[in-house]
Order: structure tokens, then sequence, then C-alpha cells
């Protein structure tokens, strides 16, 4: 029930000050982290939310033989044959992390640390969340997204961001592992252009060059990304992946790290053997590699199959929609080629942007994943048509704008 009365408290504020106080006198949130942001410019994030009252002293004092095993995988175990261990009720607003700016925050599924580059949070109890910890890639294309627009360095125009531009933003569809890595990959393919897979040895020259010619983006038009991503596969189930980068990933400098292509020779010849099984999968398969992304990153229905942008997070992709059979394997890789179902659509399911207007709020989305699930209703894959080409709908947000849709049905109850 207090849920409830959060979900009002959120409904009811009228700023983002508001909304911090309705969050931390209610403290409602099961979960979740809240971003939010008022027509005066200000911008909140929070992990005000039902967290047990289990501080990070409690933690040290209270161990067991499984703390070392569990520790590792975020599960805290206290001593439950100590009554000083027992732990009540729930921890304090006060000791949650929470930021009020002027210019941004964010989050792309990283933990409570760096919701703005230059206003880091820490020192919360472990209860949270492991601190001191490196950014994905996802999360740090986030955040280059924002720095990048805001110094207008991402070739979109003049600094800052209008409704237009943030969704221009989204719509690059940018491949964060690709930017850092596809450059060197394909130089060291070219002047080697040889792999060896299953006994067989494979001319990786074709496959190299579709990578060389790839934009970098997961884009349904985007030649190569199916090339990228499959070499991604190959070497997160060969347990490669993790050696690829020069430099790993470092938290003190997230935009920076990772970088540089791994100068291992092991790493090098792993790439282009994770080239060749690619190269023989899609042959198997009959596949091209010059496929655009659209073709292979498809969702079946009635009315065809329908190419959709974005891909899987882990590359460093911002918009995450894959299938969610056998997600971030080989194995699920390669069934996704032949196309997913929209049940087994895991990722970008809404997507919103709302722009503060003159007249107020101004709102775009879709929700991607269509409003059915009947095969033969006129709704079954409407939205997804839309979020495949690259449209939104405008929503309509105030009473008069509602009584206008001409699309508008009222049922009396």
């Amino acid at each position: 029930t207090r849920m409830v009365e959060q979900l009002l408290g959120v409904a009811r504020a009228t700023s983002v000050a508001e909304l911090r106080e309705s969050l931390a006198t209610v403290q409602g949130v099961p979960w979740s982290y809240t971003l939010a942001l008022d027509d005066q410019g200000d911008v909140f994030f929070g992990d005000i939310s039902n967290v047990p009252a289990v501080p990070a002293a409690l933690l040290s004092e209270c161990p067991t033989a499984l703390t070392p095993l569990l520790r590792p995988l975020g599960i805290h175990v206290l001593d439950g044959g100590r009554s000083a261990c027992e732990w009540t009720g729930r921890l304090p607003a006060a000791d949650l992390p929470a930021l009020m700016r002027s210019d941004y925050v964010a989050n792309s599924n990283n933990n409570h640390e760096l919701p703005n580059l230059s206003a880091p949070l820490g020192g919360y109890s472990p209860i949270l969340g492991d601190e001191d910890t490196a950014l994905s890639l996802r999360a740090s294309l986030g955040l280059a997204m924002i720095e990048e627009r805001l110094e207008g360095s991402d070739g979109l125009g003049e600094p800052g961001f209008t409704g237009p531009l943030a969704r221009d933003v989204f719509r690059l569809a940018r491949n964060r592992g690709g930017e850092l890595l596809a450059d060197a990959i394909v130089t060291d393919c070219l002047a080697e252009p040889t792999g060896t897979w299953d006994g067989a040895e494979v001319d990786l020259t074709e496959i190299c060059t579709t990578l060389a010619a790839w934009d970098r983006r997961n884009g349904v038009g985007s030649v190569g990304a199916l090339v990228f991503a499959g070499l991604w596969a190959s070497l997160a189930d060969t347990g490669e992946l993790a050696s690829i980068f020069a430099m790993p990933a470092d938290r003190d400098d997230p935009l920076g790290t990772p970088s540089g292509y791994s100068s291992s020779m092991n790493t090098r010849v792993a790439v282009r053997n994770a080239l060749a099984r690619v190269q023989l999968t899609l042959a198997d398969l009959g596949i091209p590699a010059t496929a655009p992304w659209g073709d292979v990153n498809a969702v079946l229905g009635p009315m065809g199959p329908r190419g959709v942008p974005g891909g899987q997070g882990s590359q460093g992709i911002f918009d995450v929609i894959e299938s969610a059979d056998g997600y971030g394997t080989w194995s699920g890789w390669t069934a996704a080629l032949e196309g997913v179902a929209p049940p087994d659509l895991f990722g970008a399911s809404y997507v919103h942007l709302v722009t503060f207007g003159p007249d107020g709020p101004e709102a775009e989305g879709l929700l991607a994943y269509s409003q059915a699930t009947e095969l033969d209703s006129p709704w079954y894959m409407d939205q997804l048509d839309a979020y495949s080409q690259g449209e939104w709908f405008t929503f309509p947000f105030t009473e008069a704008a509602i009584i206008a849709d001409p699309n508008l049905t009222q049922i009396d109850l």
C-alpha cells in the first residue's frame, strides 16, 4: 500500500524538489532508481527506495562462512545465530544516493555512482551495490552521448539539447564496442587475413572488408553490424572477450576507458579465429556477411519480418533489443539470425521523449513491442513497424489534445 501512496506522491509533485521530499517521506519505491526533471530546469537522480537497514558496519561485523562465496554474486548474508546481527526497518533516505542538478542526470543500468560525470556519488552501504565499479560499455556510451551533445561534438549541430536533437541522438544507434575496436581489428585482419575454426582454414578478406565498411552503428541498414555481433558473441562464448582491450575499463576514467586493441598475439589470433567461425556459420545458414543489420535483427509476424535497430547492450549499444532466448550466447545469436517472435523480444519495450514546450509537456514515444498479443489484431505489430522505421508517436497530454485526437474512442461504463 505504501507503493500506491508513493505513486500518488510522485504524480502530485510539481517540482523535483517536491518529488524528492515525497520519496524521502514515504520511501515506497520498491527497488528502482528515480530520474526526473521539471520545467524550472532542475533534474534529479536517486535510489530513495525501500532498502533494508543493513549499513556497512553490520555487514563487516556479521560475516558467515558463506560470505566470501556469495559476496561476489552481490548476495549479502548475515549471521542468523547472533541477535546483534538482526536487521530491522529500512535505511533512512539520508543514507541513500540522491543528486539534484541543473545540467543532467543519467543511468544506463549501471550502479548509483555516476549519474553525472561531474558529481560522483559514493560512501553508501554495500547492500546498494558495489562501488568503485567501472562502467559497462553501454553506460559509458550513454554518458558520452550526453557530453558530446552538450559540447556539440557529435556532428548533429550546435551544442545543447532540443527534443528533435535528443531523438536524433537516440536514432544514431551507435555501437561503442565497434567505435573502440573495429578499426584496429580490421587493420590486423587485413594484414593477416586467415583464421581457423574446427580444423578449417578460412580466408577472411571478404568478411574483414565488410567489417571495414561498417558505419559502427546498429541501424537497420548498417552493413557489417552482423559481423561484429557474431564476433562479439563468439569471443564471449570462448572466454576471450575479457582480454580484447589493451586498457580495461577504469572507474576513474569512464569515457577514456576501455581503450585500445590488445597487443597480445593470443588475443589477436583468437579474434581472427572467431571471424572464421562467423564466416563459416553465416555460409552454412545461407546469410551473406554483407546482409544489413535489419535483415537479421528482425521480428517475425503475419505481415512479414520487420528489421529493428539496436542490439546487445554488452557491445555498448544504448538501444538494447534482441532475443531473450539464449541472451548473450553464441547459440542465442545464431538462432536469432532466423528472426524473433514478438513475445521473445528483450529490451527496449517502451521509449519516450518529453520536452517542456511553451504550452506544457510535449511527449513522443513508442511501445516498441506494440499493443496486442493476438496475431489477428491490427495492433499486433503496429508500433513495431514505426520503431523499425524510426518513427515516433505524439502522445496527447492535455485534456484538449486528448479530446481532439481523431482516433479517440470513449466508452461509457
